[in-house]
């Protein structure tokens, strides 16, 4: 197809733009490597911070923890694992947000895995002198990437909650794309490729912890038809 040919041709000119840039100065380098490799953790851990930090604060001000709570999540009480995370009241809403954050990634993680097995297109190295590798080379499908399907799931997952955090990470991920371009290992289709497999990943992910809660509530409903 005519299309599709300049689509790849765009998609490969685009690519060659950008990592073209690559070994030319050592702070870009640097920069294009840190933006590759660590900033998804840093997206990780502000997204967790909220949680955190609020169990911190009850526990500074000297607020015990409520005992492991039964939920619909862990019927039996939830586990004496991290407390600070997992047992501070921070009230349904914000423990079903929670979850969420945790499920995003994972659902899109696995997705990724899915459609890269069944794609399977070579990574930009793996063409002879198309790509100025700075980064280990990597044996997965290029398409999508997981980097940025993980980022923007976590970023979506969080704009759910906090617009603004979520904004704030939706850049960070697109920090994150640019940088699996740059170093060598993605085409830009790949990193567009899995940001829409992201946030698809976040929405699907709210969407089966919601459908948990509901049938737990109805099935405790009908087992107890007099409690509200």
């Amino acid at each position: 197809m005519i299309w599709f040919a300049t689509v790849r041709q765009f998609d490969f000119q685009l690519f060659q733009q950008i990592n073209g840039w690559a070994g030319r100065w050592a702070w870009l380098d640097a920069a294009g490597i840190f933006a590759a490799v660590y900033v998804i953790w840093l997206i990780g851990l502000i997204a967790l911070v909220p949680f955190v930090r609020r169990a911190k604060a009850r526990e500074s001000a000297g607020e015990a923890f409520p005992p492991a709570r039964r939920s619909w999540f862990f019927p039996s009480g939830m586990p004496a694992l991290a407390p600070a995370v997992l047992q501070p009241d921070i009230g349904h809403a914000r423990w079903t947000d929670f979850l969420v954050v945790v499920a995003a990634p994972v659902v899109a993680f696995c997705a990724r895995l899915g459609v890269g097995e069944w794609i399977g297109r070579l990574r930009p190295y793996e063409h002879d002198g198309v790509a100025r590798l700075l980064v280990a080379n990597l044996a997965e499908s290029s398409f999508p990437s997981s980097h940025a399907a993980v980022s923007f799931a976590l970023a979506g997952a969080v704009y759910a909650v906090s617009p603004l955090r979520g904004a704030l990470l939706t850049v960070a991920a697109l920090v994150v794309a640019w940088g699996r371009v740059f170093v060598g290992v993605h085409y830009p289709s790949d990193v567009i490729g899995g940001a829409l497999l992201g946030l698809i990943s976040a929405f699907v992910a709210r969407m089966f912890i919601r459908f948990l809660q509901v049938a737990h509530q109805q099935k405790s409903q009908f087992q107890n038809p007099n409690v509200k």
